[in-house]
């Protein structure tokens, strides 16, 4: 056994290092830490209010992406990632569905937000790219973000949400293969994850009838 091992709350000690080592050291960091050593990471508190800081928790990721797409992650290291379109295009489903839960029309609106962000940085073939760093089209991601645009469609009426959806579609038909499989502008081949951009093109069958 090590030293280390040999020590009074030797556990303990060894989340400390390997949390600093992974994350760094600064005043976040050490708040973070403290709270989850002492057991006070997950307060008691009702669904209610988890489901609050959630919503708020999205919304923050958006604002710090200047109120457009959501932001692709949160690190005590690095801090906020760049705004993330496949992500984005589910998120605002569930902008839409607190909406309704919690009268929050703010939240509509952030949707309608993510939606045009969408339509504004859409790949001339009609494919989403993988972010806004990396400008290659991917087929997962661009089946999130129909799935969104059929949403926002049916909820606003706006054409221009299914038009965007509908050329998204044609990325995806240009890109599938003869047995159905989906293996370029992939992030690694053909999957089977890849059921839900079957999903986003049933959802635009139906509201195209195409």
């Amino acid at each position: 056994m090590s030293i280390l091992g040999r020590l009074p709350y030797a556990n303990q000690l060894r989340t400390g290092v390997l949390f600093l080592q992974t994350f760094g050291t600064g005043a976040e960091q050490f708040q973070v830490l403290r709270h989850y050593l002492m057991g006070k990471l997950f307060p008691d508190f009702g669904d209610e209010v988890h489901l609050k800081a959630a919503m708020e928790w999205l919304a923050r990721a958006q604002d710090v992406c200047g109120g457009d797409g959501v932001s692709s992650i949160y690190s005590l290291k690095t801090g906020w990632g760049v705004a993330y379109p496949e992500t984005s295009g589910y998120i605002l489903a569930t902008y839409l569905a607190y909406a309704d839960y919690s009268g929050d029309k703010s939240y509509f609106d952030r949707a309608i937000r993510i939606g045009d962000w969408e339509i504004a940085i859409q790949a001339p073939n009609g494919g989403v790219f993988s972010s806004t760093e990396l400008r290659q089209t991917r087929v997962f991601n661009t089946g999130q973000v129909i799935l969104g645009w059929c949403v926002l469609y049916e909820r606003t009426g706006e054409d221009k949400y299914l038009q965007a959806a509908s050329r998204a579609g044609d990325y995806l038909l240009n890109e599938q293969e003869a047995d159905g499989t989906w293996r370029r502008d992939t992030y690694c081949g053909a999957r089977t994850y890849h059921a839900r951009v079957d999903w986003a093109l049933l959802r635009l069958a139906q509201l195209t009838g195409g």
